[in-house]
Formats: structure tokens, C-alpha cells, sequence
């Protein structure tokens, strides 16, 4: 604060004539206020300095005189106020602006002074600091959302090329202020503020408002002509001149990169697209080349990288290609252009500029004897200078290079909630992306906790939806990845993840990672609060289905001496544990109780087993080695040496059995050598024979005994051969039936010990069905029945012979033969007449594995009356002949044949010689 000085007599008088107020009128600066006041010439302007430029706000400095002392400063602040300018030919130039900032510098007597800093709308951007996430935006519509809730905000967009639409855009920890220039830059947008000179023309003393506005405008935009008009003089200035001068102008020439070059990620497409651009630049320099890394997802494609390549280059040279001068010329306007006339240096052509700043500075013509009374006997009474800076028509208006490299870094990862559909589990792309929602979003469902107040009068919803609308679609890292190999983990909605920024990017966030919380607790928890006998041996992954109601599992106990691992499905209980096996919870650490060691492999559904190569299942032991063993995955050297062995049995009992004349199955005997050469690796190489077998074999071995029990049925079935061999004994026992069938034929033969066919309990029964049957014995061949008859029977003929004897029964008559006597003894005798009768013999099967089969029944004519017990003779196109006779039902016995046949049967006569007429079969 300054002290002002004693008033003197004749500065009293002064303010007496001026009575209350002090008067702005015919003043080189005016200003007006609207306060509310009983005049509105409440201040007088004494000085003003200040400065405006193309992508810069304005800023005004303005002290004024006041004869109001005791001015309450907070009634000031953000009033709008005009300065006007007076110009050389009598019309005022405005500007428009709000008071952000209002000093009291002293008073003495009836005169106070203020400092009032004038700023535009855009200083209001400045006090307001936001985090928000812009969604599928260009630059433009973000400006217009983003200037919505401010009333005071005018602006006007000239751009001319089309932009870009981004997912996303999001302010984040950033004014206002600061946000809208760096996306304007990142596009190559600039700025300005035009003042309305609408009503500037007017008197000094006009209570009108000059109105200003944003305009935001791109490099091929038109360039205005400076207001006033565009040729400029290259003159000294003097008082008496009509029109306002240049009077200082001055080039300047730099080294500027000549290349540039850029590129970004492009994740969705796999590609880098990249772009470069430049220009000539002398012989003498190096090539000058600026790559700049742009990140993740900045270009769509290689267009619009060469674009931003060009624009930056264009940024450099703009930068370097500035002129600077001063003068007096009172109407220049930032963002205009002009022409530089009277200037030697630069003649028609080459003297076209675009303004780019200008700085002003200039104090009123309050009269030399006020400003001796209020200690400003110093300035110059009336006067207006600047000094500026122009860029050549030829250089496109950019931007700030500096300003248009990436946004900012975020310091550190931050947490965020999945989002997605309503009512939905989990939302995600195919290509591993789901949507988030930071706990700073705020809107109408703002994470729990959150504001729901968006703190914007025009956005009532905010950008916290809570669904699958919120932000955009975020990648989920993992720890591998590649062309459909990789780990894959999805976090569903409602979890808390670990949320990173490439390159400290906000507008690219990367999910890392989930969270455990307060809510969202861990499975196998343990430690000091867990409640548990250890702290924190248990470790693994549990995931659960969208119900709720299942799950699977890898759990891995590392506790001391007592190692075990699962893996484990809750449908149909299904596990594989591996270790020290021990009684489990879902979820949990508890460590229950001990069920074993080694491995299990359950499961309440079905369970199978395959190799498409082989597969072998064996306890023969392998010494460790490390975390192996000292032997190959197929070594299978035990069964082998087993195979061999019942190999030579086989060849020993087989020729034994040959050479008794039985016959035996060479093929069956084969499957053993078979076996032993498919057991054979590939190729006589270490990786071959831990690789696979000649062919695909499934083998159980035991060094000890092998069991293999049902409570059920089991089934044995080669499509092959069958061989099986016991180096010692073999046991079958059925409490039922044995049954042994074969389609051609079966030996039994033992080479020592004997035969034994014994039925406890019911008949043994030897059929030879269509053949002979023949019994040999090297010695004596008894055949005794204990407690009933010896019956032998044929249909025929029936031979007892021994040596030269023999007795022959056949048809009616017995016939003895002998070559020495024959002898009948026995007390009584009684020979009958001849006769003859047919035998009743039981039918006896056929024993081929035949395919068709026939039964007939014999019926008398029109009834259902069986002709039981009648002899019939059938013959078969085969050629076969059949004769018996029917049963009690009058069936005939049933015919079997291996193909399909023709049977004709012929109904006999008996012996009473009946006929029985017609028959039905």
C-alpha cells in the first residue's frame, strides 16, 4: 500500500469543481463499471498495462482514481468492466473483461487509488479444479461441455478440418483452464479472444457492456484483417500525426528441428501407425530429427499420425519464425492480420503478418496538474505505447510445440470397481477388455460412498453411471499372452482391481490386477486373524460359477514334511490330490484330517483314463532323481522279462501238446511275441523310448499282486486272440455256471498230472453232435456206474469188440462172432422173436455258431391239435437231412444253418401204418 500525499490548496480547489465524482469524459481511457452506484463514472482511469496473444488469456492491469475511499473490495470482484481506448481518428476500442482481482493502494483526502486486474471468462476455468472423464468426444463437443456451466462463456468455433473422436478424454486432477488448452494443442487448435467493438464507438460514458468471445479456430482457418484496417505505417510517431505508427520492427532467424517423426500403439489392429514430415533446411546442417513417442492408442491410423507429424513441425517453425516490434498503433488485435507498409526491409509480398501478442502500455491525460497532485508528475500525460509479435503470413498459426506433446504422467496405479451390464456377472469384449469406474467418478451411481452430486449445474448425470456405459473399454494384463496361448482371468462385476496407466497415460488405463478387501475376502484365508493352527501355509486359486452355488480349485499345502496339491471341481466332487492327502473344505485353509499319501483320483460321475499312444500303469519302483526318475516315462523292463518268460511256457507246453497230437492255436500263442514287439520304442533312441510304444497299448503291471473285482458283471473281450498264461497255478471258480463256447474247436490237454471232469451233484454230459465221438486210452478204459445202469445207445448199429470177438447189434438182430467158442451160460434164457422199433433219442444240438434258425409245429387240419410224437424227415436245400420226431407239443427239433436255406419236410408213417391225412405245419 502506498500513502498518498497532502493534498495541496489548489488540488483541493480541483475536486471541488469536480463535485462528488471525478469525470471520464474526452479521457484517452475510460472505464465502465456496473456497480450499482448513484454515478457511474465511479472511477477514473490513470494508467492501464496489458497484455493479449493468440492461445494466451488476456490479462489487464487497470489503477484507477476513486472519490469513493472506503470502497468494499468483495463488491468489486468478478464485475464486469470495460476499458475503452481512445483511438487517432475518435472512435474508443474495448475490451471486455471481469475483475479476478481488486487492490486498495491509499487514499488521502477526498481521492483514493485502486489497482482492478481485468481477465476474461476463461480466468473463471482456472479456479475450478475436476476429475472427469469425457466419453466419445472430438475436441469441439468436449469445449462445449466443458464451457456449459459457465453463463458468462461465448464462443465460436472456426475450424475447418475434420477431428478426431476419442474413447475417451479424461481431466484428471487438472483446472479447467488448464485442460481446455491442452486438448485444444493436442489437435492443433488455437485460440483467441475477440472483443465486441459494437458499442465502443460510442461515448465514453455508454453503460454498455463490451461482450468478448472464445474463438477457437485451426491453421487453415481464414485470417481476419486487423480491425481498423490492414495496412500498417512504418513510421516514427509524433503527436501531430492523424494515424498511429510502427516505429520499431525486427526479425529473427533460428535453427529449428527440420524432421519429425511419431507414432503409438495401436493394440486393437497390432500396429504402430507412424508418420513423419519435413522439410528443406541448409546444407551446411545435420538433419535435425524429433521423434516423439506417443504412446497407446493416440493415432487411428498412419494419416493421422502424418497429420500430427506435420502439425508439430509446422509448431517448430512457427516458433521460430517470429518477428517482434512496438509503436503506437492502438487498434492491434491478437489473431489478425496486416500489412507492413513504409518498411525498407520488407517490401510488397513479404510484408503480410499475423499479429501474435501484443503488450500494452498506457496512461490517461488527466492533466498535468492532477497528476503533480496525486504524485504522478513523472508519466506522460496522454500517452499509449506497445510492443508486440507477428508471425509471417506464410506461417500457419500453431499451438506451442511444447504444448502439444503427451498429456501429463499420472504418478502411481489407483483402484477401480468393474462395471458392466445390469444385473449381469461379468461384461467383457473378446478381446479381454471390461469397463471400470474410479472411486473419484461422480454421478447418479457413483461407487459406494461416492458424490452423486456432479458439481455441475448443467451435467445432472455425471460420468459415474455404474454400468456398462462407464468410461470405455480397458485391457486386463496378464502375465502371459499371445496368439491364443496364455492365462486369462476375467474380474467380475463388483470386484476391486488394481488400475495402471501406460506410459502414466489416465486416458490409458490397463487393469493389473484384483483386490482383496473388506468385503471381498480372500479364499484359504489364514494368518495371525484367521483363526487357523498355522499362518498361511495353504495357497492356490479358487473361482467360483455365476451362481454361486460351485467352483473350481488348485490348492497347494506347503506345510513342513506334509506337502500336498489339488486340483478339484465341485462337480460331482471331481479332485486329483497329489502329497500328504488330508480332509478339505472349499475355500478354506483348514488343514483337516489325515486320509493317506500319494495320489487320488476321484470323482462321483465318470472317470476315464486314455492315451491315444499307449498308456502303462505299473508299480514297479524307479530310484529318484531330483525331481524325476532315474528311468524313461515307458520303461517297462519288468513286464517284459514277465512277457518272455510266458513266452517260453507257451512254446514248451505247445510243442508238448503237439506232440501228443492235440490241437492247439498258433495264433493265440502269438499274442505274447506280439506284445513283446509292440512294447518296442519307435526308434533305438533315449527320446523315442521315452516317448511312445510301437503301437498304442494299454498294460497293467504289478510287482506284487494285481486285483481287478466288481460287485457287478466283468467283461473280457478281444477282437483278437485271447492268451492267457500262469507260470504257476490257475484257479477259475463261478458259483454258477461255467460256460467255455467256441466257434471251431477246444483242446484240453495236460502234459502231467492227469485229467479230472467231475459234476458233484448232476449228469457229465459228452456230445459230438454231427461227428464221431472217439475215446482212446493208452491202457484200460473202465466205465463204471456206482448206484444205477450203463446205457448205450444208437440208432443204428451198436460194435463191443475186443481182439478178433465182437457183438453187433444193429436193426432187429444181435449178432456174435468169435473166432473159438461161444459160450452162454446163466440158469434160464428166453429169446424172443425178431422185431423192430424206432430209438427215441434226445435231440442234440448243433455245434456251429449258426446265424438262422427254424422250429416247426405239426397240427391236425383246421384245429390247433398238436400231432405229438410223430416221426418227420426234413430236408434242407443244403442238402442236410434231419429225421425225428416230435415232442408232446408236436414241435420238431429246431433247425440251425450258417446261411439262409429252404427246408422241405416229410411227414412218415408210423408203424401201425395210419395214415393221418393232411397235416398243418
Amino acid at each position: 500500500m502506498s500513502t498518498m500525499p497532502i493534498l495541496s490548496p489548489a488540488l483541493a480547489d480541483l475536486i471541488a469543481q469536480l463535485g462528488t465524482g471525478l469525470s471520464q469524459n474526452a479521457r484517452l481511457l475510460t472505464l465502465t463499471p456496473s456497480l450499482p452506484s448513484e454515478r457511474p463514472d465511479n472511477f477514473v482511469v490513470e494508467r492501464m498495462s496489458g497484455f493479449e496473444s493468440v492461445n494466451a488469456a488476456f490479462q489487464l492491469t487497470v489503477d484507477v482514481l476513486s472519490v469513493s475511499t472506503q470502497l468494499a473490495m468483495d463488491t468489486v470482484l468478478g464485475a464486469p468492466l470495460t476499458l475503452r481506448l481512445l483511438q487517432a481518428d475518435g472512435s474508443y476500442r474495448a475490451w471486455h473483461g471481469y475483475v479476478t482481482q481488486a487492490d486498495w493502494l491509499g487514499s488521502d483526502g477526498g481521492v483514493a487509488r485502486y489497482r482492478l486486474q481485468l481477465e476474461s471468462f476463461l480466468a473463471f476455468l482456472a479456479m475450478r479444479e475436476d476429475s472427469y472423464i469425457f466419453q466419445d468426444k472430438d475436441v469441439l463437443g468436449i469445449v462445449t461441455e466443458l464451457l456449459a456451466e459457465y453463463p458468462q462463456a461465448h464462443v465460436r468455433f472456426d475450424v475447418t478440418q475434420p477431428l478426431p473422436i476419442r474413447a475417451i478424454s479424461t481431466q484428471y486432477r487438472e483446472t479447467d483452464w488448464d485442460f481446455l488448452q491442452r486438448i485444444l494443442a493436442q489437435d492443433g487448435l488455437n485460440y483467441r479472444i475477440e472483443h465486441d467493438q459494437s458499442a465502443a464507438s460510442s461515448s465514453s460514458d455508454a453503460s454498455l457492456q463490451a461482450l468478448h468471445t472464445l474463438v477457437i479456430f485451426d491453421g487453415q482457418a481464414t485470417v481476419a484483417d486487423m480491425p481498423g484496417g490492414r495496412a500498417l505505417r512504418f513510421a516514427g510517431v509524433r503527436a501531430s500525426d492523424s494515424t498511429d505508427a510502427i516505429d520499431g520492427f525486427a526479425s529473427l532467424s533460428q535453427i529449428r528441428p527440420t524432421q519429425v517423426a511419431t507414432s503409438s500403439w495401436l493394440p486393437s489392429t497390432v500396429v504402430a501407425p507412424a508418420g513423419e514430415a519435413s522439410r528443406d533446411s541448409s546444407s551446411a546442417l545435420p538433419s535435425l530429427a524429433q521423434y516423439v513417442d506417443m504412446g497407446e492408442q493416440h493415432f487411428a491410423d498412419t494419416s493421422h499420425a502424418a497429420t500430427w507429424a506435420d502439425q508439430q513441425l509446422l509448431a517448430l517453425a512457427f516458433d521460430a519464425s517470429l518477428v517482434s516490434g512496438q509503436g503506437a498503433v492502438r487498434s492491434l488485435a491478437p489473431g489478425f492480420g496486416f500489412d507492413l507498409t513504409g518498411h525498407d526491409g520488407f517490401a510488397a509480398g513479404a510484408n503480410q503478418f499475423t499479429l501474435v501478442s501484443v503488450r500494452h502500455e498506457a496512461v490517461n491525460n488527466l492533466g498535468a496538474g492532477f497528476q503533480r497532485g496525486v504524485g504522478l508528475a513523472d508519466a506522460e500525460d496522454g500517452t499509449y505505447r506497445n510492443q508486440f509479435t507477428a508471425a509471417p503470413a506464410t506461417t500457419m498459426l500453431m499451438p506451442s510445440a511444447s504444448r502439444r506433446l503427451p498429456r501429463p504422467a499420472v504418478l502411481g496405479a489407483q483402484s477401480a470397481l468393474v462395471v458392466g451390464l445390469p444385473d449381469a456377472v461379468t461384461t467383457s469384449t473378446r478381446d479381454h477388455q471390461l469397463r471400470i469406474q474410479f472411486h473419484w467418478q461422480r454421478g447418479v451411481l457413483p461407487n459406494m460412498g461416492g458424490l452423486m452430486d456432479t458439481g455441475n449445474s448443467v451435467d445432472t448425470t455425471g460420468h459415474a453411471p455404474g454400468n456398462d456405459q462407464s468410461g470405455t473399454w480397458v485391457r486386463v494384463a496378464e502375465v502371459l499372452a499371445g496368439e491364443n496361448w496364455g492365462s486369462v482371468f476375467t474380474p467380475r462385476i463388483g470386484s476391486e482391481v488394481l488400475v495402471d496407466f501406460i506410459g502414466g497415460d489416465i486416458d490409458r488405463p490397463v487393469v493389473t490386477a484384483s483386490l482383496y478387501n473388506g468385503v471381498d475376502t480372500p479364499p484359504f484365508a489364514a494368518g495371525v486373524d484367521g483363526g487357523l493352527d498355522h499362518a498361511g501355509v495353504v495357497s492356490g486359486w479358487h473361482s467360483q460359477n455365476f451362481s454361486g452355488d460351485g467352483f473350481n480349485q488348485w490348492l497347494v499345502d506347503d506345510a513342513a514334511s506334509e506337502l500336498q496339491m489339488q486340483l478339484m471341481s465341485s462337480t460331482a466332487n471331481s479332485a486329483l490330490n497329489l502329497g500328504w492327502l488330508r480332509s478339505r473344505v472349499p475355500a478354506s485353509a483348514l488343514r483337516g484330517t489325515a486320509r493317506g499319501l500319494g495320489l487320488e483320483a476321484r470323482t462321483d460321475a465318470w472317470g476315464q483314463l486314455r492315451g491315444n499312444a499307449g498308456a502303462w500303469l505299473t508299480t514297479a519302483q524307479r530310484s529318484q532323481s531330483g525331481a524325476s526318475v532315474t528311468s524313461t516315462q515307458l520303461d517297462v523292463s519288468e513286464a517284459a522279462d514277465q512277457l518272455a518268460a510266458a513266452a517260453s511256457l507257451n512254446q514248451t507246453l505247445r510243442d508238448a501238446a503237439v506232440a501228443q497230437s492235440a490241437q492247439v492255436s498258433d495264433a493265440a500263442l502269438k499274442s505274447v511275441p506280439d506284445l513283446q514287439l509292440k512294447l518296442q520304442p519307435k526308434a533305438d533312441t533315449a527320446a523315442a523310448k521315452a516317448l511312445r510304444f510301437d503301437a498304442a497299448t494299454v498294460g497293467l503291471d504289478s510287482d506284487a499282486s494285481l486285483n481287478a473285482a466288481t460287485s457287478q458283471s466283468m467283461l473280457l473281450f478281444a477282437q483278437g486272440n485271447l492268451s492267457w498264461t500262469t507260470q504257476g497255478d490257475s484257479h477259475w471258480a463261478a458259483q454258477h455256471t461255467v460256460s467255455v463256447n467256441s466257434g471251431d474247436a477246444t483242446t484240453l490237454f495236460t502234459h502231467d498230472g492227469g485229467m479230472h471232469v467231475i459234476a458233484a451233484n448232476a449228469p457229465v454230459s459228452l456230445a459230438a453232435h454231427t461227428d464221431a465221438m472217439e475215446v482212446f486210452a493208452d491202457q484200460a478204459i473202465n466205465v463204471t456206474s456206482t448206484n444205477n445202469a450203463i446205457l448205450v445207445e444208437a440208432q443204428q448199429k451198436i460194435v463191443l469188440q475186443a481182439g478178433q470177438s465182437a457183438i453187433v447189434l444193429e436193426g432187429g438182430n444181435i449178432t456174435f462172432t468169435c473166432p473159438g467158442t461161444f459160450s452162454v451160460k446163466g440158469v434160464a434164457h428166453q429169446f424172443s422173436g425178431g422185431a423192430r422199433d424206432v430209438a427215441s433219442l434226445g435231440a442234440l444240438p448243433n455245434e456251429f455258431a449258426h446265424i438262422f434258425d427254424q422250429k416247426l409245429r405239426l397240427v391236425y387240419p383246421n384245429t390247433e391239435i398238436a400231432i405229438a410224437n410223430h416221426p418227420y424227415r426234413i430236408t434242407a436245400s443244403t442238402g442236410e437231412i434231419i429225421e425225428g420226431t416230435t415232442d408232446d407239443d408236436g414241435y420238431t427239433i429246431r433247425i440251425l444253418t450258417k446261411g439262409e436255406a429252404t427246408l422241405d419236410i416229410e411227414i412218415l408213417e408210423t408203424m401201425t401204418e395210419n395214415t393221418i391225412g393232411d397235416v398243418n405245419v
